[in-house]
């Protein structure tokens, strides 16, 4: 109890950190995107950013809720291949509905907005499908009482963000920046992959040196009843 009180103090010390960082980067970003940009592509790419974070309201269906509430069940449990499982479905729901919200924003836009480039709602639909992707990591994180790596997400994006749409944009106009934004989920999903594949390693290690510990005592005296020179009836 006294060890989960204490990562949940530092957990929440982690947040507040991430929250100054987080404002330090938007700062950063309002400043030198649209200076770089100027109106005109600023705007388009205002444009098509908001628009893209409407269709993302509908791709998430409360899994930050669901997670908090059932994976601490599981741990606690120790059912860990039913968490796994769990989280596979979860993933696959956020997959298909990820899935679905981007090709409705494909249709939408390019129905809506003819003048724009189709390339540049395409890439942004499959941003939001590899974004869709990204949610349950950093959720499965929040549940297992790890706030301070569900709140890396967002630090992690404006990082990337602000580097892939500047160079994208100095290489090829808006077309370079979206793309810049699709590579940055795409970074964004690996590290949370790789987090997340060290995190069931260790979950696995650990139960199995569990396992053994506690097999130690019964096989010791299953050998010392094996070497005793009463009979046992």
């Amino acid at each position: 109890m006294i060890d989960e009180a204490q990562d949940t103090i530092r957990n929440a010390g982690f947040l507040l950190a991430q929250r100054g960082f987080h404002i330090l980067g938007s700062l950063l970003f309002a400043v030198l995107v649209p200076r770089l940009m100027g109106p005109n592509d600023y705007g388009r790419y205002a444009l098509i950013i908001s628009l893209s974070f409407w269709f993302m309201m509908f791709s998430d269906l409360g899994f930050t809720q669901i997670m908090g509430r059932y994976t601490p069940l599981f741990m606690l449990q120790g059912e860990k291949e039913k968490l796994q499982k769990f989280f596979t479905n979860l993933l696959t729901v956020s997959l298909v509905s990820g899935a679905l919200v981007g090709c409705l924003y494909l249709l939408f836009t390019s129905l809506c907005l003819p003048d724009l480039d189709l390339f540049l709602f395409i890439t942004m639909a499959a941003t939001i499908v590899v974004r869709a992707a990204v949610h349950p990591f950093f959720t499965l994180f929040l549940g297992l009482n790890q706030a301070a790596r569900w709140g890396m997400g967002e630090i992690f994006r404006h990082r990337f963000i602000i580097v892939s749409v500047i160079i994208g944009f100095y290489l090829r106009g808006l077309q370079g920046a979206c793309l810049g934004l699709f590579l940055t989920e795409l970074i964004v999903l690996s590290i949370d992959y790789l987090a997340s594949q060290q995190k069931w390693t260790a979950e696995v290690h650990l139960q199995r040196y569990f396992t053994l510990i506690r097999e130690i005592p019964t096989k010791r005296k299953a050998h010392a009843l094996s070497q005793s020179p009463f009979e046992i009836d």
